[in-house]
């Protein structure tokens, strides 16, 4: 399997949210149409389309070959401490199977690439083991949790790109 990402344009985004077609811009397609429901598909375009007005891209098409498994994104601009909270999904089919780590690593190199972030954060269900777990294999570590009122108990997650990171002052 071999999974790629592909920068996420406000075409894909048209095409998805009107679901008139399995295929779309660029070659893409899906096995299926229940892909993601509009209104989220509608809030990540917007999102989008803010985010990218200050880093140039923000959202990724995850693919396994031409086939369109997934979304990742970089939910909003850098802080004041240079850090993005990432959000991330896939098919329901296609879970299990590896593509979301995989494609959180393809997301972190990406970031890597961009000299104004500096650190990336991440919010899972309490009860969502599974993306717990994808976080953990690319180097996330808890770093609290919360309660949001729409999505309830939350985990707070925080990855630090290794040239970023500082040996303690002891170690200097």
């Amino acid at each position: 399997m071999t999974i790629s990402l592909f920068p996420a344009r406000t075409e894909h985004y048209d095409w998805l949210i009107a679901g008139t077609s399995l295929t779309g811009p660029d070659g893409v397609w899906l096995a299926r149409p229940d892909f993601e429901s509009t209104d989220i598909l509608i809030l990540l375009k917007n999102a989008a389309t803010t985010v990218n007005a200050v880093l140039k891209t923000s959202s990724w098409l995850i693919l396994e070959g031409n086939e369109l498994v997934g979304l990742c994104d970089i939910k909003c601009a850098p802080d004041e401490h240079g850090l993005v909270e990432i959000g991330y999904g896939v098919a329901a089919w296609r879970c299990g199977k590896g593509v979301a780590t995989r494609a959180i690593a393809l997301l972190l190199e990406e970031i890597a690439r961009m000299p104004q972030i500096k650190g990336t954060v991440a919010e899972t269900a309490i009860t969502n083991e599974a993306s717990q777990k994808v976080l953990k294999r690319n180097g996330f570590v808890e770093t609290g949790r919360r309660h949001d009122d729409e999505e309830g108990d939350l985990i707070v997650w925080r990855h630090m790109p290794m040239q970023q990171n500082r040996a303690p002052e002891s170690l200097q």
